[in-house]
């Protein structure tokens, strides 16, 4: 069930802000994604020696209907 109570939000937030200043990790993490927004996460493929890999070929094949 959904409560509307309109002083909820001000309090938890508060209380986040309460937590942050103290240095908790997690209220500190939860305040900077909610003002920066969630930092960016890239996946990058290379090659073993580390360099980029410069083109990539992606092939689709038929399955083998026995699995």
């Amino acid at each position: 069930k959904v409560v509307q109570d309109d002083t909820l939000l001000p309090k938890v937030a508060e209380v986040l802000l309460k937590n942050a200043v103290a240095g908790e990790p997690w209220a500190v993490k939860e305040l900077i994604d909610r003002l920066d927004g969630k930092a960016f996460q890239a996946t990058s493929i290379e090659n073993p020696d580390g360099t980029p890999i410069m083109g990539l070929k992606v092939t689709f094949v038929e399955g083998n209907e026995d699995n």
